[in-house]
């Protein structure tokens, strides 16, 4: 049921963005704030459209490109440092629970188990790093794999709310607030401006 929830607000929140991301309503919108209902431009509330829509943009752009950079950082460091994400794919792509079946479809797959660790102590010599830690470094990692499994479901899970959740988000509150002006400004010009003057 929760699920459900969830994909009924996505989809409440899809048309916001739409509307957003569409020129022809959301930035016609942004103009259409700027324009009194006489048809004359106001300067005030074309700097505070102005202002509003720059803040949007720099934060949808901000947090999906700082999520996302730290994310690439953290990737490349364990490529860097710990272990080649090639080697790592490669292995992963026979994964198995059973540690035996893990080995023989890897040994199938991509070539027997002793040519892998012989690859990784060769990979870690290059990058100055003793035999002994070499060797106490696959063990930890061939053991480890439930980490990598929770830090891959944090990642994505990180990532729909970070970047999916909070743009959908960002962008409904953008249009709703645009709205809001707009019924602000409407108001406001029907109070000042003569009725045979309105366009």
């Amino acid at each position: 049921m929760n699920l459900w929830i969830r994909i009924k607000d996505f989809f409440q929140d899809l048309p916001a963005a739409v509307v957003i991301l569409n020129p022809s309503k959301g930035i016609g919108l942004i103009f259409r704030n700027c324009v009194h209902l006489d048809g004359t431009l106001s300067l005030e509330r074309t700097k505070a459209e102005l202002t509003h829509f720059l803040l949007f943009i720099m934060i949808l752009i901000t947090v999906p490109v700082f999520y996302i950079g730290s994310n690439i950082a953290a990737i490349w460091t364990v490529h860097k440092y710990i272990v080649p994400i090639p080697l790592v794919i490669k292995i992963f792509g026979s994964f198995s629970l059973d540690e035996e079946t893990w080995e023989a479809k890897i040994e199938r797959d991509i070539s027997n188990m002793e040519n892998v660790s012989q690859q990784y102590t060769q990979w870690s010599a290059q990058h100055g790093m003793s035999r002994e830690s070499s060797e106490n470094l696959q063990k930890m990692l061939w053991h480890s794999w439930p980490l990598y499994l929770g830090l891959g479901l944090f990642v994505a899970i990180t990532f729909y709310l970070i970047v999916v959740r909070f743009c959908l988000s960002l962008i409904r509150d953008y249009h709703n607030n645009l709205i809001r002006r707009k019924m602000a400004y409407f108001d406001r010009d029907l109070r000042v401006i003569p009725r045979d003057k309105i366009l």
